[in-house]
């Protein structure tokens, strides 16, 4: 297992075993090339003041990303609309975390602008979401209209170096350099 990269910056040592090994399964093959970025487990204030957390964003020449990591195990179904979680014979019912997610990277973005402008820099790639169902224990049912965006564990590294997941346009070099 790789620990110690250059460019990557955080840890998930504050975060759940779920969440913790969730991370590490991504750290372990991330490459280490200058061109692969990463931020994991921060926070950041957005113009509205409202607090964000960001589990795992991921700058690389395929694009800018930003990784909402759900360690949930059990059977998984439902749809676009509405997730309901059956684990050890307990019903949850949830909202899909991409919605969120995807607000919180349009936050995300207006601040680094903001900043970048500041700095006389050119403009941020936009930044995409993924959610990875991250638990090896999971049975996902969901329908295919319910599955844009997602990436369950063996298929992260594969969204993140070829684009290949539901929703986004595989194998497309990302406006992204160093």
């Amino acid at each position: 297992m790789v620990t110690n990269l250059h460019n990557w910056v955080g840890d998930s040592a504050s975060r759940d075993q779920g969440f913790i090994a969730a991370i590490e399964s991504i750290r372990s093959q991330f490459p280490a090339e200058d061109s692969w970025r990463a931020w994991c487990n921060f926070e950041f204030v957005a113009e509205d003041g409202s607090i964000n957390d960001v589990d795992l964003l991921v700058f690389c020449p395929q694009g800018f990303f930003l990784i909402e990591v759900v360690s949930r195990g059990g059977r998984l179904e439902g749809d676009a609309g509405t997730w309901t979680w059956d684990s050890e014979g307990r019903k949850v019912s949830v909202d899909p975390p991409l919605a969120a997610a995807k607000a919180k990277a349009e936050r995300l973005s207006h601040v680094l602008s903001t900043q970048l402008q500041a700095l006389k820099k050119g403009p941020i790639p936009s930044i995409e979401v993924l959610v990875y169902l991250s638990a090896r224990n999971l049975q996902c049912e969901l329908p295919e209209n319910a599955r844009e965006f997602l990436c369950l564990q063996d298929d992260i590294h594969s969204a993140l170096q070829h684009r290949r997941t539901p929703g986004l346009t595989p194998d497309v070099q990302g406006p992204c350099d160093r």
